[in-house]
């Protein structure tokens, strides 16, 4: 299976994830984005929040919250609209 992603992470272009069909594969391809993006878990970054929010577009979102190392806040909008409450 290979994961892809797009989209900049704004709420108006959450980070769409390709190649995920349930709900399980698609957390985890979220977290492996925040980690490939703003680096180790834990070390480079914290999860703050997640929270299940409506987007713009109509669509199911994750809205990730995470502070950095350097004390910075970060929201992340995923679209999760594709697998969304598949098992």
């Amino acid at each position: 299976m290979t994961v892809t992603y797009s989209g900049t992470g704004t709420q108006d272009d959450p980070i769409q994830i390709s190649g995920v069909t349930t709900n399980t594969e698609g957390v985890r391809a979220e977290y492996v984005y925040l980690s490939e993006r703003f680096g180790k878990r834990g070390q480079d970054w914290t999860l703050e929040r997640q929270a299940l929010i409506k987007l713009p577009s109509g669509g199911m979102g994750d809205l990730m919250t995470i502070k950095l190392a350097d004390g910075q806040i970060v929201e992340i909008y995923f679209d999760i609209s594709s697998f969304f409450g598949k098992w």
